[in-house]
């Protein structure tokens, strides 16, 4: 019969992890910390930092993605199964998109009418899209790169889609995938240095993305399709950038900061001062159980008018440890606790 033995250990009952390690000796050394529930909550932020909940049950949220036309919200559910789902804001019905377990981080099409997404299918991550209706099975977008994939973001025209790509030259990297034609995706560009997040500005002439160039992530923006000038936008670290839909802000995370940066690209790119708008603990891109690390994934969203940003919080805000326990002779101890229990001395 199933025995409690040890609380106390940080672990999470969303992903199944538990940090822990019995030596062959029969010695055990563990993290102490919380226990990780899964419940997070949408919660819509204003440019002051007050925030507001989404009327919806706290759930395992990622990576939220607004239509086009504000009015629906794409987002994963994470857990022993993964799918997403669309909620309607003027209704509040949410909708099951997907349901075999395998389905990560929706993005929207320019026009609303798909919705790009990466799927376990075959046993790695690969891309994939379907009807926003429902209307059609989904279908595989990609099938001539090896290693991981993960779609991003789509130029306004919805003749490319930019994707996280990895297992190629061993490092993540911002890939392009043309819609039409053959479909021969090709680097952004050429780097040594894993790279990620990349999106289309709203006039689709720049990508905005994160790279690790300094050895810290700092959010940078190039043209499309090129070439030009390279330009950093970030100052202190970044990651997760995400534009305004009037293409004259870039938001970014730093840490705990939210970050606003105004920029033109009216005839030329032209940058501000990174502005700090408010500081809050809601969850990183990297902070998926089940995706790519580093680099990649923003998990929030900015309203249409840019007053706005989706963010997920988790109900544990302090999921770490600064403990190690060693107990010594624990197999010894999880004996006794197995007989008292009613089970059998080897």
């Amino acid at each position: 019969m199933p025995v409690k033995v040890l609380d106390g250990v940080l672990m999470s009952i969303n992903i199944g992890s538990a940090y822990f390690d019995i030596s062959p000796a029969g010695d055990l050394a563990y993290a102490a910390g919380p226990t990780e529930n899964g419940e997070r909550t949408l919660q819509w932020v204003d440019r002051q930092g007050k925030a507001a909940p989404l009327p919806l049950p706290a759930r395992s949220y990622l990576n939220p993605r607004i239509s086009p036309d504000g009015k629906q919200l794409a987002v994963e559910v994470e857990g022993v199964n993964h799918d997403f789902y669309v909620y309607d804001f003027d209704r509040a019905v949410i909708t099951n998109m997907t349901n075999d377990g395998l389905s990560h981080a929706p993005i929207w099409t320019p026009d609303g009418k798909h919705i790009a997404f990466r799927s376990w299918k075959g046993g790695k991550m690969t891309l994939w899209w379907m009807p926003a209706d429902r209307s059609a099975q989904p279908e595989r977008l990609l099938t001539k790169l090896e290693g991981w994939q993960q779609a991003v973001s789509f130029s306004p025209d919805g003749k490319n889609l930019v994707f996280d790509q990895s297992g190629v030259d061993k490092r993540p990297a911002v890939w392009v995938l043309p819609m039409d034609g053959d479909r021969e995706p090709r680097p952004l560009r050429a780097t040594e240095f894993p790279e990620g997040a990349g999106k289309f500005s709203p006039d689709g002439k720049w990508v905005v993305y994160c790279s690790m160039e300094s050895g810290k992530a700092e959010i940078f923006v190039q043209p499309w399709p090129g070439p030009g000038p390279k330009i950093q936008i970030s100052s202190e670290g970044g990651m997760d950038p995400v534009w305004r839909r009037d293409g004259k802000e870039i938001f970014y995370r730093n840490g705990t900061k939210m970050m606003a940066v105004a920029v033109s690209t009216q005839t030329s790119f032209r940058a501000g001062r990174p502005q700090l708008l408010w500081e809050g603990d809601y969850m990183f891109g990297p902070s998926s159980s089940c995706g790519m690390k580093g680099t990649t994934t923003t998990s929030y969203d900015v309203s249409p008018d840019g007053q706005r940003l989706l963010m997920i919080r988790e109900s544990d805000q302090k999921m770490y440890s600064t403990k190690i326990v060693v107990v010594l002779n624990w197999v010894e101890e999880l004996k006794r606790k197995m007989a008292d229990a009613g089970g059998k001395k080897d």
